[in-house]
């Protein structure tokens, strides 16, 4: 019975674990039934005044969003809006706001100009998909 409950438990963390990996899948949206992923290179970066001091340092964020068919094809052509929380309007930017897929997939940099947690809002059609992207100070490299 304990070896039982030990794999149930071994067998629930690696599949709860795996879960955090791969991006969520969200649709179909309508009214064309695509579905997507958002994928974020970093979910922490750096207000870096000299990004040379601190090259290993994440200054910006990559979102990328990859469009696919219900046979699970990349999608050309479908327009993507990337939107910062409108608190953030002033502190924050996302070039390009609108984006359109190329090879099924689109394209936006996240950078900050203040310290926070910033939410984002994605959307394709009708659905959409939140990340937050936490920004702050460099750690003091002087400090050991």
């Amino acid at each position: 019975m304990t070896r039982y409950v030990f794999v149930l438990l071994l067998a629930t963390m690696l599949v709860w674990g795996s879960m955090g990996c791969a991006p969520k899948r969200i649709g179909p949206t309508q009214p064309s039934g695509y579905f997507f992923t958002l994928d974020v290179s970093d979910t922490q970066i750096y207000l870096l005044v000299n990004p040379s001091s601190y090259p290993s340092l994440a200054g910006v964020a990559h979102l990328y969003v990859r469009v696919q068919n219900a046979q699970g094809q990349p999608v050309n052509g479908v327009p993507v809006e990337f939107e910062v929380d409108p608190a953030w309007a002033r502190n924050a930017s996302l070039i390009p706001q609108h984006a359109v897929t190329q090879n099924g997939t689109a394209h936006a940099v996240f950078e900050a100009q203040a310290v926070g947690v910033v939410r984002i809002v994605v959307r394709v059609e009708d659905k959409t998909q939140v990340t937050r992207i936490a920004v702050s100070t460099p750690p003091d490299v002087r400090k050991g």
